[in-house]
């Protein structure tokens, strides 16, 4: 089968992962895999974790400068051009239902959209939201990769809507985790992000000074995939973009973890934190409820609250049996997400698609 991914870009974020993930599965079990992507959008980083067999095209136009009408229309009809005839054409990003759709009107592609998005991305961005709301009736299938986003999506679509539950994005070693439940005299909080307003960094940042004012030597440990400006006087070390060994590494050198995101699809980095161990504090962001129960193997808190973020971080600071019984139910949810799991779902998906349009 021939399968046809369109992104966004090929840049660094949990959804090309994703598709990158799946992608090098596919060709593994003998799928034709092509991924298209704006001109000028490929990481070298990214492109390294791709298998040879994959191939990638880039549009002849790349992404516009600000919202130009022109400028978008044109990048549409050139991903739509570029993109293969095959089996089936898949969106990734809701801006990239618009292509789909043009060329498998133009080439007779089944449609699927890879659905990780949330309304909270497109808060100030209309024909995204626009798209978001309408364009699932247009697809032939969908596949969520949270329950929320799932259960959110039905009732707008016509086709089949699946579940797929991703990978971790990191290799963990579930035996080599040590079960600590003590935090050190100087515990360092992790927060895994970026500085838009909607990844929650700077509500972190204020629930840190709150923190840092009752445990002074407690240290923020801030990963960022792009530089982020630290406006706040707060005891902090920052690590710009580490590779996954690094990261790794920060996750078992934290005592606890935080997520302020707004909104979510999934949300990695507390899944991710919950497999190497660590007790995590996350707000509500909609998609974290695929794997997040409050009191269970997570706190969870309002989004956009820096407040009761500040008070979950105390809380589990002295609360050793609290922290105790996170961290291990915690790894227990963390064991589900599977990216050998998530291509069976997404291949049986695609089987039904092609196999429907036989019939």
């Amino acid at each position: 089968m021939h399968i046809a991914f369109i992104l966004s870009s090929l840049r660094l974020s949990g959804g090309v992962i994703l598709v990158v993930e799946l992608a090098n599965r596919l060709v593994t079990h003998g799928h034709t895999v092509t991924l298209v992507t704006p001109r000028q959008t490929i990481d070298a980083e990214i492109q390294r974790k791709l298998q040879p067999a994959i191939t990638v095209l880039e549009s002849h136009a790349g992404l516009p400068a600000g919202f130009n009408l022109f400028g978008l229309a044109y990048l549409v009809a050139s991903l739509a051009w570029r993109a293969p005839a095959g089996a089936v054409i898949v969106a990734t990003h809701t801006p990239t239902t618009l292509p789909v759709l043009l060329s498998s009107w133009l080439k007779r592609q089944k449609r699927l959209w890879l659905l990780m998005d949330y309304p909270e991305m497109f808060r100030t961005r209309p024909v995204e939201q626009f798209l978001l709301k309408h364009a699932p009736r247009w697809f032939s299938a969908i596949v969520a990769i949270s329950e929320p986003l799932a259960a959110e999506i039905q009732p707008r679509a016509r086709g089949q809507v699946a579940l797929l539950r991703p990978g971790l994005g990191l290799t963990v070693e579930y035996e080599a985790q040590s079960g600590q439940t003590a935090p050190s005299d100087a515990p360092r909080i992790l927060y895994v992000g970026d500085d838009r307003p909607r990844k929650g960094l700077n509500e972190f940042l204020q629930a840190m000074q709150a923190v840092q004012a009752i445990h002074p030597d407690a240290r923020a440990v801030i990963v960022c995939k792009n530089p982020c400006h630290i406006d706040c006087e707060i005891n902090h070390e920052l690590h710009l973009r580490p590779n996954d060994a690094d990261l790794a590494k920060l996750y078992r050198a934290c005592d606890l973890f935080v997520s302020t995101s707004w909104g979510e699809g999934l949300g990695y980095p507390a899944l991710q934190a919950m497999a190497f161990g660590k007790p995590v504090v996350a707000t509500d962001s909609g998609g974290v409820h695929d794997y997040a129960e409050h009191g269970i193997n997570a706190l969870i808190v309002p989004a956009q609250n820096a407040e009761a973020v500040a008070n979950a971080v105390l809380h589990l600071l002295e609360d050793a049996a609290l922290r105790a019984r996170l961290l291990a139910s915690g790894q227990q949810t963390a064991v589900a997400y599977d990216w050998d799991k998530a291509a069976a779902t997404f291949e049986s998906v695609l089987n039904e698609l092609t196999q429907a349009s036989s019939r």
